[in-house]
């Protein structure tokens, strides 16, 4: 019974790891910023986070590289923008 409830609970833990991940999203040159999974997910301002390889139609344009992301939703200084975009991961923190 014992190892029946701790496996149980092993897999709510699992299920439920999303509420601890992060998206860790790095440019060309090591620039990183960071984005909680709920945020993204469950505020206004994450939804308008996008990945980006065209402005107004055109291919971006070379000082921003192939792809970008673009955080048009954040107001504090320093915006989570990210150009010349090389890797997009997504990390669970572990306790």
């Amino acid at each position: 019974m014992r190892r029946c409830i701790g496996a149980r609970r092993r897999g709510q833990r699992a299920r439920l790891d999303w509420r601890k991940a992060v998206v860790v999203v790095t440019a060309r040159d090591g620039y990183r910023v960071v984005f909680s999974w709920p945020e993204l997910f469950n505020v206004e301002a994450g939804a308008a986070v996008m990945v980006a390889y065209e402005r107004d139609g055109l291919p971006l344009a070379d000082s921003e590289g192939a792809l970008a992301v673009v955080a048009p939703g954040d107001t504090r200084s320093g915006p989570r923008s990210v150009k010349w975009l090389d890797r997009i991961e997504v990390r669970v923190l572990r306790d």
